[in-house]
This record gives structure tokens, sequence and C-alpha cells, in this order.
């Protein structure tokens, strides 16, 4: 049956608005098996109890090293929930372009407040992008630019929109539609309260469910049909510990830190995934306490001979915009390069001539190479259908639509299992998904850029 289409006017741009209905998905949801810790228990003998790999183990725990007593561990299904295929697998799965999905997409337009906000006297249109009910209209656009895209492909997918914030009574309103239950995807809602209320429908009604915009990882837990897109700081230490060991092998390492109750646990995993990365395996990462020892602990740990790698973690800018500027001036008598974490592109004043006398690099969860040739199109597809220029959130609904639309084009409803076999072209951020435990999935991947000739440079793995 045809879905009936609605055009709702904002401004200058109109809704597609599609009613629908669909099998259900055959997504099975198992109970969470958890463990608590007693003396003597260490990731080995708990993968001999459960027969599971310690890798899985760890995977289902993030943030838990060593375990110890009193922790609760998640012990992951063996050959449950969503497990993933393998390539062959994925391979023998056929496209069914005749079959017709639906998604539903929950953006926040404010459509109660357009009225007063086009009749406001002081409206200022080049801050029109700022106003609650334009905020995210260039998220819409950008989807719906990859909605068009894979319809050319032979995606037949019909979408239906919903305004959605952060109220509860318009969650509420919505969750009672029975359309809803009908759906293949979920995108959104963008806030966090609202989010939790979606996600719980979705699971109960075992369809999954995008999060565009939270870097949370607790939005994961006990849901395993959630997919979450912004990584989050949490997966940063192993692939800073990749980078180390391709690309520094040869430097001596020094961790700045502001102070030290400066999240300790993290620190540590940074610490730790440099050094088993490591050829030799030994403690090469020093620790430097910024409040206490100031660049009194870079000397006593640098090398005059070896280059010097100075990894420095703040969550504010007081930190680099102080000690980049001391390090410059070292640099006179030490082979000095500079890593910045966890997201330094939140930071507006830092000295950028800094920046590229240290040879700095950088983890930002999202980049765009306005050199590509996708990227490029996109712009000019974007200006030509809407008469304004791409932002961030243009970007990333056209990155989340095309991925998971591709998705269905390809491996059907049941694309969770073969999530990672998904390879398109995205001009905003890649994604490489991993399940936590019994929980949903979590986008890993991390752009690492490095300054240089006053330009950022992305670094390939």
């Amino acid at each position: 049956m045809r879905g009936r289409t609605f055009i709702v006017n904002l401004a200058s741009c109109c809704f597609l608005i599609c009613f629908l209905h669909i099998s259900p998905a055959i997504w099975a949801q198992e109970e969470i098996k958890k463990h608590s810790v007693v003396a003597l228990d260490n990731y080995y003998s708990l993968s001999l109890k459960y027969d599971i790999s310690i890798e899985d183990l760890k995977r289902a725990n993030p943030g838990i090293t060593n375990p110890k007593p009193g922790d609760i561990l998640i012990i992951p299904h063996k050959g449950g929930l969503n497990e993933e295929l393998d390539a062959s697998d994925c391979a023998k799965l056929r496209k069914n372009r005749h079959e017709i999905y639906r998604i539903a997409l929950m953006i926040p337009f404010y459509l109660e407040q357009v009225a007063d906000t086009l009749w406001d006297d002081n409206l200022d249109p080049l801050k029109i992008n700022e106003l609650a009910p334009f905020r995210f209209i260039q998220y819409y656009h950008g989807f719906m630019i990859a909605v068009d895209s894979l319809r050319q492909e032979g995606l037949n997918i019909e979408v239906y929109v919903y305004d959605v914030d952060h109220l509860a009574s318009k969650v509420i309103n919505v969750l009672q539609k029975p359309d809803l239950k009908k759906m293949d995807l979920i995108f959104g809602p963008f806030f966090k309260s609202s989010f939790s209320l979606v996600a719980d429908f979705a699971m109960e009604n075992k369809i999954p469910i995008i999060n565009p915009l939270s870097a949370r990882d607790d939005i994961l837990q006990g849901n395993p049909f959630v997919f979450k897109l912004i990584p989050s700081v949490e997966s940063q230490p192993a692939l800073l510990a990749e980078l180390v060991n391709r690309d520094f092998s040869d430097h001596r390492i020094i961790f700045y830190i502001a102070n030290q109750y400066q999240n300790n646990e993290l620190i540590g995993q940074y610490k730790q995934a440099i050094e088993q990365k490591g050829r030799t395996g030994k403690q090469i990462v020093s620790v430097v306490n910024y409040s206490t020892d100031s660049t009194k602990g870079f000397r006593d740990h640098a090398s005059l001979i070896q280059p010097n790698l100075v990894i420095i973690y703040a969550e504010n800018e007081v930190l680099p915009a102080t000690l980049l500027s001391k390090l410059s001036e070292l640099k006179r008598e030490y082979q000095i390069s500079v890593i910045g974490l966890p997201e330094w592109e939140k930071f507006g004043n830092i000295e950028s001539s800094y920046l590229l006398s240290l040879d700095a690099h950088i983890f930002m969860p999202y980049y765009i190479d306005y050199q590509s040739e996708n990227v490029k199109r996109f712009i000019r597809t974007y200006r030509l259908r809407y008469s304004d220029e791409p932002l961030n959130f243009a970007f990333s609904g056209f990155d989340a639509g095309y991925f998971f639309l591709s998705a269905l084009l390809n491996y059907g409803k049941n694309f969770e299992g073969c999530i990672n076999e998904i390879k398109v072209n995205l001009i905003h951020n890649q994604y490489h998904f991993e399940r936590k435990g019994n929980g949903g999935y979590d986008n890993l991947n991390w752009n690492i850029l490095q300054y240089f000739d006053y330009s950022l440079l992305k670094k390939s793995f």
C-alpha cells in the first residue's frame, strides 16, 4: 500500500512525511548475564569459567582493566544476539530492491515557534541558523540528499519525519502513534531525555535506533538496538597506541596532565595501551603533573639525543595554552612533537603557530576534507537544492543517512551482523562499530589530524 504524503512548510523548506507499516524486525533479546568479582577472579579465570575469550570479556567491560573484588562484570552471550557474521556470510545476503523500508526521522524543529520566529521584527537573517526552528534543519537537508542518492541506486524507502525536541509531552505523543511500531529504523531524537524514552520503545519493538549527537557510553548500556555515531573518548587509547607505535616508536614519551586528580583511570588506560603496544612492553611512558612540575618535569625525562613526544591531556585550554608556548621555546634544545588529547578541536584560543612548530597531532570525532571530490559534489548539490551553504549538521545528516540506508539496501533488515562490512564513502566521519557487551554499538573511529604547513592533514591507518 502506498503511503500518503504530506507537505509541511517551514520558512522556505518542506518536509516529506510518509505514513507507513512494516513486518516486524527479527532481532531477539537475550538476558544480560553478570558476574560479581571475588578474590582470585581475573579475566583469564573468567574466560575459562564462561567459555568466552579474554578479548570479548574486555570489550564487554570497558574501563575495567584489572577486575577487583566487588566489580560487576558483564558476561557476553556466546553466539547470541546480533552476533557478527563473517565476510563470506555477508556476501551471501541478497539485496531486496522490491521491499519498501520505512524510516522515522526525529528532529527538533520546534514547529510551534515558527510563526513567532518569522514575525520577529529583530530577526537577523545572518543568524537564522541559530534560532530554534532552524538549528537542525541542515541535518534534515543532508539526510534527504542521502535518501535521494540511494533511491537512484534502487532503494525503496519512505521517510516519516517527527518534530521531537526535549519536551516529554512531544515524545509521549509520538510514541502513542501506531505507525511508529512499524519502522525499520529510527534516527534520533537529538536530546538525551527524549532519546532515552524512544530507545526504550525501540528495544521493546526490536527496532534499531541511531543516536546522532551523543558521545555518552551510557546510552548503549542494556540496549542492543542502539547505534552511537559520535565516538567516546574511552576508545582513544587503542588508537593512540597504534599511532605512537607506528610514527613515534623511537621517541621518549612524556605524558602531561594538569593535576593529580585528573581522570586517573583514563590516563592509566592511555599509558597501558602505549606500553602494551610497544615492542618491549616495558614502562616507557613518563607521566608529568604540570601543577607541581611544570617544564622541569619535561627536562627530567626528555632526551637531548632522541626525539621527544609530549602527549598533553587537557579538558580545557589552560594547560595547552601555557605549556605549548614553553615547549616551543624548548625546541631550541630538544626535538619535540606533541599529541593533544582528548578533543582539542573544542579549544579556540590556542596559538596555531605553536601547533605548527611542534608538529602537533590532535584527535577529532569528525573531519571534512574540502579537497575531496565527494565533499565538493555534496556541497554543489546542497547549494543547488537549498540555496544555502552546508555546515556540520548537513554533513553529519548525510553520513548517517547514507551509511544506514546503504546497510538496508545491501543487507536488508538484518544488517547489524554485517555492520563492519559496509564500505561506503562518507564525508564527515567514518564508522567502525563495536558492540559493548550485550548493549549497543559504539563508533570507535577518531580522525587523527596533523598540523602541517598551516593546514590540517589526516593521518591514514
